[in-house]
């Protein structure tokens, strides 16, 4: 292929002449003229430009484009020089003598273009007007033209689904729901569709020759004047005397930004014997049948007769589809004008006297400009438009699906026609069909093909027509167009009661139903196409089982909190169950739910489920945080009153998210029409999956800064949470990978392993401790919730274990046998946990107390003053009080006593085997 060169950048003399060069041998031409081998692309760079005697041409900047993006497809190079013709016209001759390089004929850029499948058709046509547009309308109307293309393949697209749908009415008539006036209702949308584009097309076309606008009436009129206001300039003759004007004239004015030919005619007399004024109403007379608008200019003067003779002879002469404008003129003599029959005619007053005088008139005719130009965005060829019309018209009125496919393929030729540059890198002419049916009785076939090149399997949609090769006439040829793929629905050819899901074959995305009895399996999904159906009962089952087992564990959490020293380490259980059992129910909406509402019920399900499960757990957290957390003259407890409350707050602020959710997506038919767990992946389902994620990553936070503090569970709820939030994660990203080729059952099982690896295995990390440690033995469970070795006596033990859980028991604790160090450790470790139980009994139900971080809250700076010391009988005098109130060791507490002797200048070490410490 030769390379070409041209002027681009208009007539010289200028400023900068523009030279494009396109073609394989654009980047040798480069460095050849400027001496230069390394050329950046894209980048303009400055650079000197020689000839072959290496004599300098001109300074100028150059760029070099690598193709294909480029706008003829190849290789290009632009060259900016001065735009004098003598360095223009050398530098062409330099350009001319290299060998295989020529100057390009009009048009051969947009040639190439078009044929490299850089512009189609319709944009090859819309550059053409947009080079000649001179108005404002016409430019827009030009790049309607050239997006024209994408609305020509839009109608070609349903066009072809039309086709699809006929071809399975005859084909399988008597087994799909489908019937002729579907098809016939689509027909008529495109059908009006087409209509509106050739009224746009013509409106554009009279946009681009320009609107010929006519004033016509009596002599003396006003016509002149009119013309003269409208135009700005003297363009006419004013007189008073009567036939002024005797020839027509024209001048050239802008409405809207459309270009109008104003045009001033010789006055109408009803006789004449002057041989030239009849000339020239003969010549106004012409005018009237070409006129898109006829302003019909009357005066006070004129009679009514004479109105009428010439209103009558313009309704005969003018074209049917031009407009006709009544100007009443001289409306500032205030006169009363002859009555006219204005019914369907547009009237408006004016007075030529001045420019205000006018400006009525000048609206007027900008809104019948309007109407006769509409505004658009697509511009298509009308002729083609006109022939695809008249198919589709043809093809409403057939009764016979064959017959309709016949017309509707004729009219899918025309559209094709205005999609050229979209289909032939689409498009192959084969000498043989593309599939091994028999064409003797068809002129088109429509299927599928599966292309297996490489470890791609794709089932590709075919559109086969019996053709003619073009290289050889007498020879026949099969025009195969390749479509772009769709999804086939199958669901509503099946009339059973059963979920549609959807698979991918190949690229392809199936919509069935499953079939209802194992007789009828046309166009229905078999138990064995589906694939895991045994299994899938298998996971329900199990399933069920879980639920059940949440729903048996509720009365034995409610029995267990009325045991005193259980109630505080089952709070909120009842609800965390049944949070688990609500999760649990989500995966029996593929066999309980309606297929429409499955998605919406499983958001439903999954978010409330959601929030009273780990809503609980957080709660237990932030108590825990609460309680143990040591602040300067306070402490804080959380009372299950108030956690019950939380978790009612964040309850009602889930269920609002969700009734929004559900307004906002009401009219998303795609969402109501897919059935559980193939549901639309939405941009709401992302907010909620970072709802749970920002949830779960606060209880991470809760739970580190509950790490230091000796509640029993903080391991197993910490646990938990990290656990649900890594597996929900892992989760989210596998459904969002297979979002649009997952099978229904791989989807469900997934569901499935994440719901066993989060809320079973969190039920059994909760609430198994709690049995056993509640069933075990009184020792085996003191140390192992206090978290400390086995230095610690088992009665010291149990007094702590029973302080912790809200009652204190009365037992003898031998202290011969042990180490003093540890006598002194437990004794205050016991001590402060009777104090913080002192305080919370005594004021926990004090209304002057203000409440703080969900609880309530006391200063401890008069707890002095409310202790009492109580000396045993063999105790010194009272005198002692003060020392040994200091030394920690003498404590009465009510309700329950502490009575430790205290010996000044005894060895713990000598205390007889009788002596004992009562508590």
């Amino acid at each position: 292929m030769s390379t070409i060169f041209a002027l681009s950048s208009g007539t010289l003399p200028s400023a900068i002449a523009v030279f494009r060069v396109s073609g394989p041998q654009s980047l040798p031409i480069l460095r050849q003229l400027s001496r230069r081998k390394v050329w950046t692309p894209k980048m303009m760079e400055f650079t000197k430009l020689y000839d072959s005697q290496r004599r300098i041409i001109d300074e100028s900047m150059a760029v070099y484009f690598p193709g294909p993006k480029t706008f003829t497809g190849e290789d290009t190079a632009e060259f900016f020089l001065h735009g004098s013709q003598a360095v223009a016209q050398k530098f062409a001759t330099c350009l001319s003598e290299i060998e295989n390089v020529r100057e390009a004929k009009r048009g051969e850029f947009t040639r190439r273009a078009f044929h490299n499948g850089k512009m189609s058709i319709s944009e090859v046509r819309g550059l053409d007007r947009l080079i000649r547009s001179r108005t404002e309308k016409e430019r827009r109307a030009a790049f309607g033209q050239m997006r024209g293309g994408t609305r020509a393949v839009e109608i070609r697209k349903k066009l072809v689904e039309i086709l699809s749908k006929l071809f399975v009415i005859i084909d399988f008539g008597e087994h799909v729901a489908l019937e002729l006036s579907d098809a016939q209702k689509d027909v008529a949308e495109i059908l009006a569709e087409i209509n509106r584009l050739i009224l746009a097309w013509e409106g554009a076309e009279r946009a681009q020759r320009g609107l010929e606008i006519v004033l016509y009436g009596r002599p003396n009129s006003g016509k002149s004047s009119i013309l003269n206001q409208l135009a700005h300039d003297d363009v006419a003759i004013v007189s008073e005397i009567p036939g002024t004007t005797r020839d027509s004239l024209v001048t050239t004015i802008q409405i809207n930004g459309i270009r109008c030919r104003l045009t001033d005619t010789a006055g109408i007399r009803p006789h004449t014997n002057d041989v030239i004024e009849a000339e020239g109403i003969r010549r106004a007379q012409r005018r009237l049948e070409s006129a898109d608008v006829i302003c019909f200019v009357v005066d006070p003067e004129s009679r009514s007769d004479d109105v009428a003779n010439i209103l009558e002879d313009v309704k005969k002469l003018k074209n049917p589809e031009s407009k006709v404008l009544i100007v009443k003129n001289k409306a500032d003599l205030k006169l009363p004008y002859p009555e006219v029959s204005s019914s369907g005619i547009h009237v408006v007053s004016s007075h030529a006297t001045s420019s205000e005088g006018c400006q009525k008139l000048r609206e007027t005719l900008g809104s019948l400009v309007d109407q006769l130009c509409p505004e658009t965005n697509f511009l298509l060829d009308a002729e083609l438009l006109r022939k695809c019309s008249d198919e589709l018209t043809c093809s409403m009125l057939c009764q016979d699906a064959a017959i309709m496919c016949q017309h509707i393929e004729k009219g899918l030729e025309h559209i094709a026609e205005l999609t050229q540059g979209t289909l032939l890198d689409k498009s192959s002419f084969l000498p043989y069909p593309p599939f091994e049916v028999s064409f003797a009785r068809r002129t088109h076939f429509y299927g599928l093909q599966l292309n297996c090149t490489g470890n791609n399997h794709r089932w590709l949609p075919r559109l086969v027509f019996v053709s003619h090769d073009p290289n050889n006439v007498n020879r026949k040829a099969y025009l195969t167009l390749q479509l772009d793929q769709f999804d086939v629905d199958m669901c509503s050819a099946v009339d059973c009661h059963t979920k549609c899901t959807w698979t991918v074959h190949g690229g392809l995305r199936v919509s069935a139903k499953a079939c209802c009895n194992s007789e009828d399996v046309v166009l229905c999904r078999t138990d064995a196409e589906r694939g895991w159906f045994s299994r899938r009962h298998m996971l329900l089952a199990f399933n069920s089982m879980c639920a059940l087992v949440c729903i048996g564990l509720i009365p034995i959490v409610c029995y267990q909190r009325k045991r005193q020293h259980e109630a505080r380490g089952w709070a909120l259980m009842e609800l965390f169950l049944i949070g688990a059992s609500i999760l649990y129910s989500v995966l029996f909406l593929d066999i309980v739910a309606p297929p429409e509402y499955g998605c919406c019920v499983a958001v439903w399900l999954r978010q409330i489920g959601f929030s009273i499960f780990y809503g609980s757990i957080v709660l237990k957290i932030y108590r825990n945080l609460q309680e143990y957390r040591v602040r300067k003259a306070q402490h804080v407890s959380v009372r299950e009153q108030d956690m019950l409350k939380y978790l009612a707050a964040m309850l009602a602020l889930t269920i609002t998210g969700l009734m929004a959710w559900t307004v906002g997506s009401w009219g998303d038919t795609a969402l109501w029409r897919t059935a559980w767990p193939q549901c639309l992946m939405q941009g709401w389902h992302v907010i909620w999956h970072g709802y749970e994620l920002l949830f779960l990553l606060y209880a991470v936070r809760l739970c580190y800064k509950a790490r230091n503090s000796d509640w029993l569970e903080r391991w197993q709820f910490t646990v938990a949470v990290c656990l649900e939030a890594v597996i929900t994660l892992m989760a989210n990203l596998i459904r969002y990978s297979i979002r649009n080729s997952g099978r229904a059952d791989t989807l469900f099982i997934v569901s499935f392993v994440h719901l066993q690896l989060t809320v079973s295995v969190n039920i059994v990390i909760i609430v198994a401790p709690k049995f056993y440690l509640s069933n075990g033995e009184p020792s085996r469970r003191s140390m192992t919730l206090g978290g400390h070795s086995g230095r610690a006596h088992p009665s010291l033990a149990k007094l702590r274990d029973n302080i912790l859980n809200g009652t204190i028991d009365f037992a003898e604790v031998p202290i011969v046998d042990m180490n003093p160090e540890d006598i002194r450790a437990e004794l205050k470790r016991v001590y402060t946990q009777l104090r913080m139980y002192k305080l919370k009994n005594l004021y926990q139900d004090n209304p002057h107390i203000s409440k703080k971080r969900g609880g309530k809250k006391w200063s401890d700076k008069n707890t002095k003053a409310t202790r009492r010391i109580s000396i045993p009988s063999c105790s010194p005098q009272a005198k002692r009080i003060e020392e040994d109130e200091k030394s920690d060791l003498t404590v009465e507490s009510s309700p329950h006593n502490i009575y430790l002797s205290n010996f000044k200048g005894a060895n713990v070490n000598n205390i007889e085997q009788h002596n004992s410490v009562r508590v």
